[in-house]
């Protein structure tokens, strides 16, 4: 599958400029609203590798000291693994942090340059940030690229913040126009080599509970049928021709498979709209307003729509992919 809606940018925005270290090591302190005393999840790349830390927070203060020879992208999680800031650290850098956990795109960063333009953008554009549909913000994302190729924070943009439905394939040509110099070779390397290792399927699928139709949680499990079929989608999706084929193989296993959609999109009445129209043909709508980043998802590496997976009654995925014909393939050799 390609990139995410990505629960993690941090895991796509890698190893900006190499300059030289002031340093042995970077240090963080932070002052967020709201944070109380839990622990914090900090996550950043290291040549080795994804480095992690639990943080100890006191009364909404914490310190954090990492090493980082070059530039690299760190991350702060809460308890609940929802995104509270991230910037750009190396050796030497002093950066501090402020601002509430309710209010993650208002998160005021000073340390370097390009933090402080990084999130000045994401200030003048909170209300896009805080938008499920990402349309005006790809939108706005685009033209500062447009208007400074040679500036990194065009890479930093396109790589970490812009939610392309095609995902890499869609980020590629709006990259060429940003000069050499702004995209260095080892951030677009690290990038897709990092993008391969979160991209990748899942190997099962175990139950998940979900928001459903019915206006309750309900839970999914694969052991409740012969195979399952999960089909996930936004109100981008072009749907016809997909859910064409999903009710036509739903008449021929006659109740031997499940078959799921899960919309990924805030929208509530566009999905109560479109599953009585178009999906009525099975039981199981589930809703995930928060997407990929959904706490139950996140197992499954959903990194753009429409996805499909295909599982067989123990939950072994067979099938992880776009394409409806091919899963309605891989199902048909589980129920023939």
């Amino acid at each position: 599958m390609v990139k995410n809606y990505l629960n993690m940018a941090l895991m796509t925005c890698v190893m900006l400029l190499v300059m030289c270290s002031c340093g042995k090591s970077f240090k963080i302190k932070g002052n967020i609203g709201g944070v109380g005393n839990q622990n914090l999840h900090m996550v950043y790349a290291t040549p080795a590798g994804i480095a992690e830390q639990w943080v100890t927070v006191k009364e909404d203060r914490f310190e954090f000291s990492g090493v980082a020879e070059q530039p690299t992208l760190v991350a702060i999680y809460g308890a609940q693994d929802n995104l509270l800031a991230r910037f750009l650290v190396e050796n030497g850098d002093n950066v501090k942090v402020r601002g509430a956990a309710t209010a993650p795109f208002r998160i005021e960063v000073k340390g370097n340059d390009v933090n402080e333009r990084w999130y000045a953008f994401i200030h003048e554009h909170e209300a896009q940030y805080a938008n499920s549909d990402r349309t005006a913000l790809n939108t706005a994302i685009e033209q500062y690229a447009k208007a400074n190729p040679a500036d990194v924070l065009s890479t930093l943009l396109l790589l970490c913040d812009y939610r392309a439905p095609g995902g890499i394939a869609d980020v590629e040509p709006l990259l060429k126009s940003v000069k050499p110099e702004a995209k260095p070779d080892y951030l677009l390397s690290t990038y897709r080599n990092v993008l391969k290792l979160t991209d990748q399927p899942p190997k099962s699928i175990s139950s998940m509970m979900l928001y459903e139709s019915k206006g309750s949680f309900a839970t999914f499990s694969p052991t409740s049928a012969q195979a399952s079929l999960l089909y996930f989608w936004n109100k981008q999706t072009e749907l016809q021709n997909d859910v064409q084929l999903l009710k036509t193989e739903a008449e021929r296993t006659a109740g031997k498979v499940q078959f799921v959609d899960v919309l990924m999109d805030a929208d509530s009445m566009m999905w109560s709209r479109t599953r009585k129209e178009h999906m009525g043909a099975w039981r199981l709508h589930f809703w995930a307003p928060d997407g990929p980043l959904n706490s139950t998802l996140k197992q499954l590496n959903i990194s753009a729509v429409p996805s499909v997976l295909v599982a067989d009654s123990l939950g072994k995925v067979t099938y992880a992919g776009s394409n409806v014909k091919l899963a309605v393939d891989a199902l048909k050799k589980l129920v023939p």
